[in-house]
């Protein structure tokens, strides 16, 4: 299956400098890379699927050219991960955007904001279908599995019948 995966970051924390491009335009120094969905990625890869990232911290990723994609390659799921509470109403606009885009792709919030707050999350943006908390590398791998039901995906956290469930 083809998963995205989303590193979402608060654009004013992580503005990268001017001096951080070369003369040709491109970025010479990327400093925190987001390590969470890069290991994701990895374990996704390995079990056969196709994984994408985008890193939001990289100015030539708005998400009108993350949306693009969405529309080009038509990923299965999209997890968005965001660290903190400075990020995640950027986390709310993008996922907004990409439900209004594409009612069908399923979509995870990550990241330990969310893992925090799983059931708030999940009330506050309803576009989300699940909250994936703690460790994802096991939870993202049984979700791609059981995606059309999640009931045993132990961490997840989505709806049911209009109510909050929690595995």
């Amino acid at each position: 299956m083809r998963v995205f995966l989303i590193h979402v970051r608060d654009p004013q924390f992580y503005a990268l400098p001017a001096k951080t491009r070369a003369k040709n335009g491109r970025i010479r120094v990327m400093g925190f890379p987001p390590i969470g969905i890069m290991s994701l990625s990895s374990v996704l890869k390995q079990a056969g699927h196709e994984c994408v990232m985008f890193d939001q911290a990289n100015p030539d990723t708005p998400n009108q050219v993350i949306l693009e994609e969405i529309n080009r390659q038509q990923p299965v799921l999209i997890g968005l991960s965001f660290l903190s509470t400075t990020s995640y109403p950027y986390a709310k606009i993008l996922a907004r955007q990409i439900r209004a885009a594409n009612s069908k792709v399923k979509l995870a919030f990550g990241g330990v904001f969310a893992s925090l707050n799983a059931a708030l999350v999940k009330l506050q943006c309803p576009e989300v279908d699940f909250i994936c908390k703690g460790d994802g590398e096991q939870l993202l791998l049984d979700l791609l599995e059981r995606i059309d039901d999640p009931a045993y995906v132990a961490g997840l956290t989505w709806a049911k019948d209009g109510q909050v469930v929690q595995n």
